[in-house]
């Protein structure tokens, strides 16, 4: 039973940084998953993990566009968090 959370939370921050590192694939990941710990656990695990993956990858962006204030668009406010 432990071993299987752990084999899940493994699978939670490998999908996370899949995302953030793109060669790792995740469809390799998600089959093998899938086969170990069920379609319906693997996914939720897996899907929750690009998730979190992508806010991340998200909210770095937006760090850097405000820090280093690059490719500066006057008419684009799509940025603008408030």
């Amino acid at each position: 039973m432990i071993e299987d959370l752990i084999g899940l939370v493994g699978l939670f921050l490998l999908m996370a940084v899949q995302v953030v590192i793109p060669p790792i694939p995740a469809e390799v990941i998600v089959i093998w998953a899938g086969h170990q710990y069920g379609v319906a656990a693997s996914t939720l695990v897996a899907g929750s993990g690009l998730f979190l993956g992508s806010m991340l990858v998200y909210r770095i962006g937006i760090f850097v566009h405000e820090r280093y204030n690059r490719f500066e668009c006057p008419n684009c406010n799509i940025l603008k968090i408030k």
